[in-house]
């Protein structure tokens, strides 16, 4: 899909800037020779000075608390009756483990992340809000590679007794290498940017020689959200996850953002699996072969992830979906139970050694020290958790729990960061790097376990695993197979048509072989149980085209399918299938009406369709043209405005986001006159498709709500002749107006404006009118919308009506803008004043009345100064001019200007990372500064809030005290924050501070609200 990335320059450190690039690691390529000689340093000069300054919060217990002892923090520990922990490994053996894996010789593999947080030989040139980095170049691969601290340690328990008593080191000089799979002939390793394949075809645990490079493209921006977590895939696939402040360019796939991915080593394809998500971390398959990732998220356990899927995340933050016509997204599984964050890493537990614990979601949660328990429900398609009792708990703050791993023994195994400091928001490196400890939860009183080399157990013996309870000994078994020697084939396809576990097994491994024939697969479509049939539907959308008699298979299994999980996979699949097999799919599942209130249905379905729009219209015509599939709920409720909105929103082939300041847009599609005629001449053919008004007026709000931009010049001649059939039948819904306004219908802008004027419209359609006037400028719709700024109170309501005026570019507006100023909240005036500064004639409205003192906008951000001074016509730079003049010559606003420069740079390195840079807040996190009632009164409040630190209710946060500014660079952080986000022109003096803070010194908790309300008589 055509991508422009437009870097523009940041306002957040002098010459740092984040230049979106997605490519290797967003950093200049280097060549795969001998690498530069390494920086000194991980830092430029200026970062070093950006690093040695800041003032970091959160959780990075300086001086406040010690890391004990294993043994120590074993003891501390508190488990479920029946349940003990053990110690397998500490430091020196393991340190900063990140990662465990087992492998078929029953051995525990350990990825130990101790190059975190800065890549070795790379020196980062620009942070941006987010401490996203970037870098002068990009290492090379291995063994060219500048070498790091990384390492992948193998542990094993030789004797039997449970206690892992020997190590060997696989591979050292790793550069941040968060990820090792082990395989039957090596060792798969992901080290951003590259995914490398160590071969050790003898098994002596020495790699061969140097690695295949299988993957390049892992973006390196943040090391805390790397590619990470790879696991092998029930279909032969590599699967891992990647974090959400990271990018990746692979094999012409490109991605800001998380995501779910998967690799195919033998054909060497690669590919997103499905995209967004929380901070992906972790990566889990159940006994069905269904995936599932953790997450940062709060109040939730994780995700289910569904194949082709988009989910949901900080779109601002982390960047827009791949596709811009996604029109939807899905949430993290619902939970109930234990709200706090960071259920990063999980197992789900599959095995009879602790079974309590059978079939639930075992999620370890760093941030709170917790090892906690859920069970997973049915939740339509997908699945909810709900808590059990804690498994484990302990006061212990340095007990970090980064990954947990079921074990061929049946337990628990759980890495431990092991370290007091958790918060990545810090550039400096702080971590801890000299601990690390390897736990297992195990029944109490339970003797050891000897470990199970897998490689040596007889064909007999590996089939038989693949019954076994224990999931461990099935995947292992599996991977085993899929290269055994002997024939297996006839043997496989009759254990397939079998029960559930080993009938599932036998077809994975079939198709591991490459042994599973298209009439296996037609097999599994009617077999009894819903997951092969689903695995057989999913396979075959693997091939990407279906043979004939499967295409129609399918169709036929859509129709009849009794279980939404398959349908749901049905309809994923149907995304992957050229349209002529995948609209007969989609047609019949259309006909499940009870999928219409499915949580995935109506999306994959949608995607399903979309994923056609270019390839497959006259099989979408067609679809459209029968009457039937309008009475369908799910194409009434859910497709039909999609569908028009699709066409009309696609008005070119160049689309493309920026990304400024730290933040992405939304999708920008340039208009384009012949490719939007092409897709509104096919809005003509869906229209005339429509079997009665009511299906027709499904597709005109669609095509309402996706149309944007100016009034267009040239309508196909059908479309035309469709809108004016349907304007002259009488009645008149607010979509067509809007629509016909848009298209030059006659009358349309007229009774657009006239209905607006009316003032009976629901808000929505009023929103509607608002766009089009915003985007089109009518003069006789601007006495309107400004009487509606006028006299609207409600101040969302009221904001959406002021944002329409900004369409209008003449200084009839702006009279109307400054006319309101001093009625609006702080927050639209934040809104109005820099729509003020963003159009010449506004501005030069707005200078020439402040410089004759009948407009006052009380304080200018340093944005809209910005924004005014970038004007070069001369009368706007000599009007600026005079204004600047006039606040230099008083010596009050000299002193609070040299108090909103220090600010404004402290502000930037401790506070913008949770507030932003405009101050907007983010959602979950920290809320807006813009408009906030604590600026726009006296300061006392606010000095209490930093100094003390404030609940945050509903956002699971507490915004943390900042006592380690002095008294000077706190006046100087509320000077700047009162002034750009609250309007505020009289600065904080230190003075102020000092007293405040002498007035609470024995203070010991944070403020909340009602104690801030009542403190200050806060209305």
């Amino acid at each position: 899909m055509p991508m422009r990335s437009v870097p523009v320059a940041s306002r957040l450190l002098p010459k740092c800037r984040l230049r979106w690039a997605l490519g290797l690691a967003a950093v200049g390529a280097a060549a795969w020779g001998a690498p530069a000689a390494a920086p000194a340093g991980p830092f430029t000069p200026e970062i070093a000075d950006f690093v040695r300054n800041y003032k970091p919060g959160g959780q990075d217990f300086n001086g406040q608390g010690r890391v004990l002892a294993p043994e120590e923090t074993a003891r501390r520990m508190k488990l479920a009756a029946g349940y003990a922990v053990e110690l397998v490994a500490s430091e020196p053996v393991v340190r900063q483990p990140l990662e465990l894996k087992f492998d078929a010789r029953g051995r525990l593999w350990v990825a130990e992340y101790l190059q975190y947080p800065f890549p070795a030989g790379l020196t980062i040139t620009a942070y941006d809000q987010y401490i996203r980095a970037e870098y002068d170049r990009t290492s090379p691969p291995p063994p060219r590679h500048f070498r790091g601290a990384d390492r992948i340690t193998i542990l094993e328990d030789k004797d039997g007794d449970g206690t892992f008593e020997t190590h060997r080191r696989f591979i050292e000089g790793l550069n941040l290498a968060t990820s090792v799979l082990p395989a039957n002939d090596g060792a798969w390793v992901l080290m951003a940017p590259y995914l490398l394949f160590y071969p050790d075809r003898n098994g002596d645990d020495v790699p061969d020689g140097d690695p295949e490079v299988h993957l390049a493209g892992f973006g390196l921006e943040d090391t805390h959200s790397l590619a990470n977590s790879l696991h092998w895939g029930p279909d032969g696939w590599i699967y891992g996850a990647k974090g959400s402040t990271t990018t990746l360019e692979i094999q012409g796939v490109r991605l800001a953002g998380q995501c779910i991915w998967r690799y195919h080593p033998g054909r060497r394809v690669f590919e997103i699996f499905a995209e967004g998500g929380g901070n992906t971390f972790s990566c889990e398959f159940d006994q069905y072969g269904r995936l599932f990732s953790g997450t940062n998220t709060g109040g939730t356990r994780g995700l289910h992830y569904v194949q082709g899927a988009t989910y949901s995340k900080g779109w601002a933050k982390h960047g827009p979906a791949m596709n811009p016509f996604i029109f939807g997204f899905f949430e993290h599984m619902a939970h109930q139970g234990y709200p706090a964050r960071f259920a990063q890493a999980f197992v789900i537990y599959e095995a009879d050694t602790l079974p309590a614990l059978r079939g639930q979601f075992v999620a370890a949660m760093a941030m709170t020290n917790r090892i906690q328990p859920s069970r997973l429900l049915p939740d339509t398609s997908t699945f909810r958790t709900v808590d059990e009792p804690e498994l484990l708990s302990t006061d212990d703050r340095a007990f970090r729990p980064v990954d947990v791993e079921q074990g061929p023994d049946g337990a628990i195994y759980l890495a431990d960061w092991s370290d007091l400091r958790l918060s990545h928001l810090n550039p400096a490196d702080t971590w801890d790097k000299s601990n690390g400890r390897i736990f297992r939860i195990v029944p109490a009183g339970a003797k050891p376990i000897a470990p199970v080399d897998f490689t040596r157990r007889s064909t007999e013996e590996l089939v038989a695993q693949l019954a076994h309870p224990n999931r461990e000994w099935r995947e292992h078994a599996r991977r085993l197979l899929a290269a055994w020697p002997e024939p297996l084939a006839a043997r496989l396809r009759t254990l397939a048509a079998g029960e559930l576990p080993t009938a599932l097994e036998a077809f994975w491994v079939l198709n591991l072989r490459g042994e599973l024939l298209p009439s296996d697969r037609l097999a599994a479509l009617r077999h009894a149980s819903p997951h092969l049939r689903a695995w057989a539907v999913r396979l075959t959308g693997d091939n990407t085209v279906a043979e004939p008699a499967l295409a129609a298979e399918l169709a036929a299994l859509a129709a009849r399918e009794p279980e939404v999980a398959v349908r749901a996979q049905l309809a994923a699949t149907a995304k992957r299938l050229p349209a002529g097999q995948a609209l007969p799919i989609v047609r019949a599942l259309l006909n499940h009406d009870a999928d219409a209130g499915d949580k995935h249905l109506p999306l994959l379905l949608w995607w399903a369709l979309e994923s056609k729009a270019d390839t497959g219209r006259e099989e979408l015509a067609a679809l459209a043209a029968e009457p039937a599939v309008w009475q369908r709920p799910l194409f009434a409720k859910h497709l039909a405005a999609r569908l028009g909105q699709r066409f009309t929103a696609d008005q070119g082939p160049r689309r493309y986001y920026t990304f400024k300041e730290g933040s992405f847009s939304e999708w920008q599609i340039e208009r384009a006159p012949e490719h939007l005629r092409r897709n509104l001449d096919f809005c003509a053919r869906l229209l005339a498709a429509a079997p009665d008004a009511a299906a027709a007026t499904l597709l005109l709000q669609g095509m309402a709500a996706g149309l944007t931009g100016p009034a267009v010049a040239e309508v196909p001649r059908r479309l035309a002749e469709e809108l004016a059939r349907h304007w002259a039948g009488g009645s008149h819904p607010m979509a067509l107006v809007v629509l016909g306004a848009r298209l030059g219908v006659n009358g349309a802008m007229a009774e657009a404006v006239a209905r607006v004027a009316g003032g009976k419209l629901a808000e929505a359609e009023l929103g509607q009118a608002l766009d089009l006037f915003a985007a089109t400028a009518p003069a006789e719709a601007l006495p309107v919308v400004a009487q509606l700024v006028r006299t609207e109170r409600n101040e969302a309501r009221r904001a959406k009506r002021l944002a329409t005026l900004g369409g209008f570019a003449g200084a009839e507006a702006a009279a109307v803008v400054l006319e309101v100023y001093a009625s609006l909240p702080a927050r639209l005036q934040a809104s109005a004043q820099r729509m003020l500064c963003e159009k010449p004639a506004w501005a030069r409205e707005m200078l020439e009345r402040m410089n004759a003192g009948t407009f006052d906008p009380s304080a200018l951000s340093s944005a809209n100064l910005a924004r005014l001074r970038a004007y070069r016509e001369p009368q706007l730079a000599t009007l600026v001019g005079r204004w600047e003049a006039k606040q230099s010559g008083d010596p009050a606003q000299r002193l609070a200007q040299e108090l909103f420069e220090r600010g404004r740079t402290a502000y930037t390195l401790t506070c913008a990372p949770c507030h932003q840079e405009a101050g907007e807040g983010k959602a979950g996190l920290a809320p807006a500064l813009v408009g906030s009632p604590w600026l726009g009164r006296d300061p006392a409040a606010l000095i209490q809030i930093v100094l003390h630190g404030k609940e945050n209710p509903g956002r699971g946060f507490v915004m943390p005290p900042w006592k380690q500014f002095d008294d000077a660079q706190l006046a100087a952080i509320f000077t700047f924050v009162r002034r750009e986000f609250g309007n505020q022109r009289t600065p904080v003096a230190e003075e102020d501070v000092a007293k405040a803070r002498a007035a609470t010194a024995d203070r010991q908790k944070v403020w909340t609200d009602a104690e801030l309300k009542a403190e200050f008589a806060v209305p």
